[in-house]
């Protein structure tokens, strides 16, 4: 299959550090590349790939058989757009206003559906990650860990603070809090040390009050609903079941939520989730072209030239007047 990859523009891929989407779109490529597709990657400059790059305002996509675009909507030009316009497409975003094009969509996780329940929605499709780096640790340390940024959404911010003073949480800047805490703020850490920082963890925690894809001890929202409630986490509504949570942590599994992880969320259970959706859109595009053609062939055809209908006239002998004839119609 010839596949076009259009990524986010706005970091190389993958990321040299932050970069959520990017990093996956990374492992679905390498993933696609493995499984014998032909790939084209349409990315930032710089970016480093098993597939051919090309500078996304250059890219031709009539060439493709399929365009999966990770790139939010509104950031989108419209020239690119119209490029992309006779092409099979499948669209990873959040944003809401896709709901309102007539483009099949790819959800991160299912309750993200109910929020555009008009969208042409295709499957739910979660971000997969590479096996490799994350290796399973028999014995973690006694760190609860938490991985991401620090906008207000994510709620870790307002943990934090919790930890202080939870009238004043509003006033406080996000570094002081980790100062005067006993919280250790790590800063970006690099794909060489994520898997022993998340490995070693006592627990990963996730306070998030939003949309965001994972997750062990978390509050009940958007992609959190994915966990298996005490299998493979806990989910959460207040603070005080959340410090109940981490008391129980200690109970979880490891071996059996490694499974779940390697079932569900690698970069593998990922692409071969994307050739099914992208081989079910294909389909569907080469129908509607036969039907447009059909349809087309059908008002083009020029119509057949119909003969008014002729009454011939027979002279018919009388015997009065044997000379003459009745003319009858038949």
């Amino acid at each position: 299959m010839r596949i076009a990859i259009i990524a986010p523009l706005l970091e190389t891929v993958p990321p040299r550090q932050y970069g959520g989407m990017e990093r996956v779109v990374h492992w679905l490529v390498e993933e696609l590349v493995r499984l014998g597709h032909a790939l084209t990657l349409y990315a930032a400059r710089g970016s480093k790939i098993s597939a051919p790059l090309v500078e996304c305002w250059h890219g031709y996509f009539a060439k493709h058989d399929i365009v999966h675009i990770h790139h939010p909507a509104f950031l989108f030009h419209p020239i690119l757009l119209e490029a992309i316009r006779n092409v099979p497409i499948v669209w990873t975003d959040q944003n809401e206003s896709l709901g309102k094009l007539d483009i099949g969509l790819t959800a991160l996780f299912n309750s993200r559906k109910s929020t555009v329940p008009d969208a042409n929605w295709l499957a739910t499709i979660h971000h997969g990650l590479n096996v490799h780096p994350l290796t399973q640790t028999v014995t973690p340390h006694s760190y609860l860990a938490f991985l991401g940024c620090i906008p207000p959404e994510k709620g870790i911010i307002a943990a934090v603070a919790a930890k202080i003073d939870p009238t004043n949480q509003e006033f406080y800047e996000v570094k002081p809090l980790f100062a005067i805490s006993n919280v250790d703020l790590v800063g970006e850490v690099c794909d060489g040390k994520k898997g022993a920082f998340l490995s070693e963890a006592y627990a990963l925690i996730f306070p998030f009050a939003g949309w965001s894809p994972w997750a062990l001890v978390a509050y009940k929202s958007g992609s959190v609903l994915e966990i298996e409630d005490r299998l493979t986490g806990y989910v959460v509504e207040t603070e005080k079941q959340a410090v109940e949570a981490l008391r129980k942590a200690a109970n979880l599994n490891r071996k059996r939520i490694r499974q779940r992880f390697e079932k569900r969320f690698t970069s593998v259970t990922m692409a071969s989730k994307y050739v099914d959706v992208y081989d079910k859109v294909i389909e569907q595009a080469d129908r509607r072209k036969h039907a447009e053609k059909v349809e087309a062939i059908k008002f083009s055809r020029p119509k057949m030239f119909r003969f008014p209908q002729i009454h011939f006239l027979e002279r018919v002998p009388s015997p009065l007047t044997p000379e003459l004839s009745s003319p009858v119609a038949r």
